[in-house]
């Protein structure tokens, strides 16, 4: 179908007609956003609002911190309807030019490291390991498991254990850290190891009506950075303490850039932000704030430092929405928030034509340029629409772009999907829009001049996308397949990994999912997509880690290996119940099944088994299994947390790491145990011995 491009309606401006009262009170949200920032300690010439002290962060909050009630009134008395033409042309971009791409430049998914890093100068470790599943190239991503070919380092809880994992016939645990706060992720390079936790520091605050400050416990994320030298003697090496609970980090080169964030309901209980080391105050950032009222907030902070001996910290601190998501390239940090604006759906039927769409959600993104330790607000702009996760936006050639799901109003409410280009003032220049009415974003893949979007209802459309020429997105192809992929990772240049669910149809004609499904596409035609192969495992309540984080996920096209961590999950039927059981008010409808035939009744049972299942893969024919590797135990539904939760591996050994465990098998020989650490009390760590 043809796109259909959603500005906002133009009549609304003629004269002696009503502006509908939203859309004052939106545009300056979107004018207050997209524009470059000043340094001043009041609004700047283009409206951002930089808060440098505690008045001024309390003066802000009184005044824009409330219930808002969205009253027509309250919209209406903005009043700025000369306003209406900036924003609509911020909003719609640039002309899309009529030429069109030819060729495609298409970037695989980094692939795991095959020279090892140095560790201790003794210890020699595998030739050739994997690391992180992660988006960018350049740009690592912390987890709670990482490895540098010899040690693998595993954070939960409270504790981080470091294993001499290789050779793995002498695996063992072979030093603990504990900081008495929960610890989140790590991240490891050469002989330094940064972990992330959270806790309590104390701040000084003044409640309302007070006359002096009073200390008050407040959320903080701290870094630390230990010398492993020795891994069997961690030496802490500094401090950093951040305000507001752990979000996730990245590190490009030597430089971490920590991304946390505290919830603002109270002017009075909001403190200015500080990052100390080592209990020094090394950088007090300011507030960087859009002046639009809120019934809350969320301080973010945005803090980077070298992971070294001796790191010089640098941060922004910025107010904005909840859903936030993180982004990042080798050179440029995007932070992106949801706004949806209620006013549009009783103002819409009132004072707007049915036939002019109204998009009531909206993304806010703002960028940050890296380099170093140095962290430097650019820009600020907004896309119609919402993000699915990180791999919804994507850096290329100096251009954001960007892929939204819409909810759109005419009259009556409906979704689609769209896709923007942004320059690096994040201001749109190409859009496509209308894909897939009725439908949302369930996964999508930036590579290169593409994009590979999956949308789904009822069945999974694989779209092909061309962005070659940034002003003029447009469709290239589309597969139409059952069921839908979570998460798309490359296979090379021509081939694409599909992971998610299958669908059936219920019995009351509805679509629900099914099994645990990948599959394996050809993409080397991008107008013609293929799937060359799919499988199908277990029932609705199957399921796999992957599925919400890619981190998850091990592919080595080298080594020809794909490991999926599992858990799958059958109903049996094998137990005939009494009268009795099935009048009884503890059994649920969907737990038992009725045979029409012979007016028995059978109870439903549960088979699990949890593990990874490893693959190899013939782009010709598809998927090749090696093996089932068993681990864990997954229960009765599968959450993220059950069973094998990330997998590694060095040289020719497989490590599958559980809540219980770690386990070594043998690739040479799929499925061969060689050993086995154990994992006190299932929180990855074991008591050491004596």
């Amino acid at each position: 179908m043809t796109p259909r491009l959603y500005g906002l309606p133009r009549d609304n401006q003629s004269a002696g007609r009503t502006v509908p009262i939203w859309v004052p009170g939106f545009l300056i949200f979107v004018l207050v956003l997209c524009v470059s920032v000043g340094t001043s300690a009041t609004p700047d010439k283009e409206d951002l609002v930089r808060i440098t002290n505690q008045d001024e962060l309390v003066d802000f909050l009184n005044t824009y911190l409330e219930t808002y009630d969205y009253e027509y009134d309250d919209y209406y008395s903005w009043g700025f309807p000369e306003l209406y033409d900036a924003a609509e042309m911020m909003l719609i971009g640039r002309p899309a030019s009529e030429e069109a791409g030819v060729s495609y430049s298409k970037e695989s998914a980094p692939r795991p490291t095959t020279t090892m890093q140095s560790v201790t100068g003794a210890d020699k470790g595998a030739g050739e390991y994997s690391t992180t599943n992660i988006q960018v190239a350049g740009v690592d991503e912390a987890d709670f498991v990482k490895n540098d070919g010899k040690y693998i380092y595993i954070a939960d809880d409270g504790i981080v254990s470091i294993i001499d994992a290789y050779p793995a016939e002498t695996a063992r645990v072979v030093a603990t850290i504990t900081t008495g706060r929960t610890i989140k992720e790590v991240f490891v390079l050469g002989d330094v190891l940064v972990l992330f936790s959270e806790g309590y520091g104390e701040e000084w605050v003044t409640p309302q009506g007070s006359a002096a400050p009073v200390l008050s416990d407040e959320e903080k994320t701290y870094a630390e950075l230990y010398q492993i030298a020795d891994r069997t003697t961690p030496d802490k090496l500094t401090e950093i303490q951040m305000p507001g609970s752990y979000e996730q980090a990245r590190m490009v080169g030597d430089v971490v850039y920590a991304y946390t964030g505290e919830s603002v309901y109270d002017p009075y209980d909001a403190v200015m932000p500080v990052v100390r080391m080592d209990d020094v105050i090394a950088v007090s950032p300011g507030i960087w704030a859009p002046p639009v009222p809120k019934s809350s907030y969320v301080m973010h902070t945005l803090t980077a430092f070298a992971a070294r001996p001796d790191p010089h910290p640098d941060a922004e601190s910025f107010l904005i929405g909840y859903d936030s998501t993180l982004y990042a390239s080798p050179g440029s940090i995007y932070i992106a928030y949801d706004h949806y604006d209620p006013a549009v759906v009783p103002y819409y039927d009132e004072m707007t034509s049915k036939s002019e769409p109204v998009s009531a959600t909206k993304t806010v993104v703002h960028r940050f340029a890296i380099n170093g330790e140095n962290v430097d607000y650019k820009a600020s702009g907004t896309v119609p629409g919402t993000l699915l996760n990180q791999f919804s936006m994507d850096e290329f050639a100096s251009n954001l772009r960007v892929a939204t799901t819409e909810d759109t109003y005419t009259g009556d409410y409906y979704q689609s999907n769209s896709v923007f280009v942004l320059t690096p003032d994040l201001r749109i220049i190409g859009r496509l829009q209308g894909l897939a009415p009725d439908e949302k974003i369930y996964s999508a893949r930036f590579m290169g001049d593409l994009l590979y979007l999956v949308t789904f209802k009822e069945m999974d459309p694989l779209f092909v996308i061309d962005l070659s020429d940034p002003k003029m997105p447009k469709v290239l192809g589309k597969l139409k397949i059952p069921g839908y992929s979570d998460y798309l990772h490359p296979y090379g240049d021509h081939y694409l990994i599909g992971i998610g669910k299958d669908t059936k149809t219920s019995k009351w004609g509805g679509v629900v999912s099914a099994g645990l499904k990948f599959a394996l596409f050809d993409v080397s035609d991008v107008t013609n997509p293929v799937e060359i192969d799919n499988i199908i495992i277990g029932e609705s309540r199957s399921g796999s880690p992957v599925l919400t984080d890619h981190r998850a996920f091990l592919l080595d096209i080298g080594k020809d290996i794909m490991v999926l961590p599992v858990c799958i999950i059958r109903d049996v039927y094998r137990t005939k119940m009494t009268a009795a059981e099935i009048a009884s008010d503890d059994d649920r409808e969907d737990a038992f099944i009725r045979d029409e035939e012979i007016s028995d009744v059978y109870k439903r049972d549960d088979e699990s088994w949890s593990g990874v299942l490893l693959y190899g893969i013939n782009p010709e024919i598809g998927f090749i299994e090696k093996a089932r590797i068993p681990q864990g135990n997954c229960g009765s539904y599968c959450y993220d947390s059950c069973g094998v939760l990330r997998s590694l591996y060095m040289n020719d050994v497989l490590y599958t790491i559980s809540e219980d465990s770690v386990l070594m098998t043998d690739l040479a020989n799929p499925g061969a145990k060689i050993n086995e650490v154990m994992l006190f009390n299932g929180k990855y760590s074991r008591m050491l011995e004596e």
